[in-house]
């Protein structure tokens, strides 16, 4: 594939959060930095918000990789399920028994967390897509963060998702939750010089060997920006695109003209050249080589015409009056006999 030609290592541009890739913008590094906080400081509810594609989910991988031994993390990806499945979830990724029932699990979950202090052990629970969570579940959480001691919540929660997550925080069945959150913060895209900065670290990451500097020139680089808006998944999926495409024209180089291109795909906008189809009576297609028989397409055309005029007449009441005529003279006349 295209790693070879422009000798990478790996692909740079997959979709997969893989946190080797992470890169810190401005935004991302704060965001880091007060999940980090959050967790040293044991600070009970934290929320993360941003858009479609802003590198959330990176940044958590990422953040789970840095934590040191004593932090123990429960990682629900998508919480779609019921009360039951969602308590039996966190239970099974602590380590504890399937429970038999909700106080089972809350008694058990308070012994650990409880366990876990005695021994200075940190426990996270992350929810991520946690804008896919009822007020039902929301308030379940919400009781988690009830198992404490005098000086501390024993643990430590993060909802993460999209900002229509904040919709739901805002609303009246989630005011007792609203109030208990500690820390809140809103990742947001890149800006243009971010967008360059993040395509030379994805490059530097995948062991970019050269070809005179960056694979995109600075006009690619602006048409990337331009599309995506900042948004880090879709600056990979142009990216990659765009390396597939110049992989097969053979260019070692990537200009805004093959960006272009790429976009028009990715968008399924039919090319203007394309638009229309002209048959040129010397064209070497297909078309250009069928013979027409003119005598039948005379033969042809003249039928027509017939069956129409006799509908017309018919229509019209034409047709009875020209056979009424044709009758009443041939009986007046009477038959000849030889």
């Amino acid at each position: 594939m295209y790693t070879d030609f422009f000798k990478l290592k790996t692909k740079p541009f997959e979709m997969a959060p893989d946190p080797r890739f992470l890169f810190f913008s401005e935004t991302h590094q704060e965001a880091f930095a007060y999940l980090q906080y959050g967790i040293i400081d044991q600070k009970g509810f934290l929320v993360l918000t941003g858009d479609i594609g802003t590198g959330k989910t990176t940044l958590l991988h990422a953040l789970i990789k840095e934590l040191e031994d004593n932090i123990k993390v429960a990682y629900i990806t998508n919480p779609v399920m019921d009360t039951r499945e969602f308590l039996s979830y966190i239970a099974n990724s602590f380590g504890l028994e399937r429970p038999r029932s909700k106080v089972d699990f809350l008694e058990d979950l308070s012994q650990l967390l409880h366990h876990y202090n005695r021994q200075d052990k940190r426990p996270v629970l992350i929810i991520d897509e946690a804008h896919k969570l009822t007020p039902e579940l929301l308030e379940e959480v919400r009781l988690l963060s009830n198992i404490e001691t005098p000086e501390k919540k024993l643990l430590t929660i993060f909802l993460v998702g999209q900002i229509e997550f904040l919709d739901l925080i805002n609303s009246d069945e989630c005011r007792a939750l609203k109030q208990r959150i500690s820390l809140r913060y809103h990742l947001d895209v890149l800006t243009e010089e971010e967008t360059r900065e993040y395509i030379r670290h994805r490059l530097a990451i995948s062991r970019f060997n050269g070809f005179g500097g960056s694979i995109f020139t600075d006009d690619a680089v602006k048409e990337i920006y331009k599309y995506s808006k900042g948004y880090p998944r879709l600056i990979n999926i142009v990216c990659d695109h765009a390396l597939i495409s110049a992989f097969a024209k053979g260019k070692h180089k990537i200009g805004k003209e093959i960006i272009k291109e790429c976009i028009s795909d990715l968008d399924m906008e039919v090319p203007k050249k394309r638009r229309s189809i002209r048959v040129s009576p010397s064209s070497s297609g297909f078309l250009s080589k069928i013979k027409v028989n003119k005598k039948a397409v005379l033969w042809t055309s003249a039928f027509a015409s017939m069956v129409v005029g006799f509908y017309l007449l018919y229509s019209n009441g034409i047709f009875h009056k020209i056979f009424a005529a044709i009758l009443h003279t041939f009986f007046k006349k009477g038959p000849t006999v030889g």
